[in-house]
This record gives structure tokens, C-alpha cells and sequence, in this order.
């Protein structure tokens, strides 16, 4: 196992079904109703953030994209991701240079 993936199966230990991106239709998102003409809603648009990754826990800073999980209690818990997160939890792609930052 890599140094990547210790770390985010220590972040997320006890959560299920993660998945990236937002919850259409949520309000907690930001969402709302999805817009009918095909647009991308501006909550799936990824913002930079000096915070902490929620999956991995890098404080590296860059960009944060929504994702969600079910908690022990398989309450929704609404997180952001690092981009190298984004691709791991998506496609299961490790990142070549990743480094959790001090």
C-alpha cells in the first residue's frame, strides 16, 4: 500500500459509498434543481482552498472539489477533495508526487 493510500483509508476509516462530485438536488450542496440547459451547476465547480483535504489529508493548497459518503449512521456527510483525491476516488489513478504537507 501506498504512502497515498494509507493515508486517505486513515482519513475516511468507517466511511462507505464515497463518491466525488455533488448531490443533484441538494440543497446542502448548493445545488438546488439541476439547470435545464445542460449547464454545470457552479457547486461541481472546484474552488482553491488552503484547507486540509477531507480523503487524504494534504494541507497542500490547490484546488477542492465536492464528494460525499454514508457515515456509521448512513447520514450523507458532504466533503471537499484535492484534485489527486478526485482522480483517486473517480478512477482509482494514484498520484506519481503526492506529499502530505507538514
Amino acid at each position: 500500500m501506498s504512502e497515498f493510500t494509507e493515508s486517505v483509508e486513515r482519513e475516511l476509516r468507517g466511511c462507505e459509498a464515497f463518491s466525488v462530485g455533488s448531490c443533484p438536488g441538494c440543497s446542502e450542496c448548493g445545488l438546488g434543481e439541476e439547470p435545464s440547459d445542460g449547464e454545470q451547476c457552479l457547486a461541481d465547480e472546484p474552488h482553491f482552498s488552503w484547507r486540509a483535504c477531507d480523503s487524504c489529508g494534504s494541507t497542500f493548497g490547490g484546488d477542492r472539489h465536492p464528494a460525499h459518503y454514508l457515515d456509521d449512521e448512513r447520514t450523507v456527510v458532504h466533503v471537499h477533495v484535492c484534485t489527486d483525491c478526485l482522480f483517486f476516488h473517480a478512477n482509482g489513478d494514484e498520484p506519481d508526487d503526492w506529499r502530505k504537507h507538514p
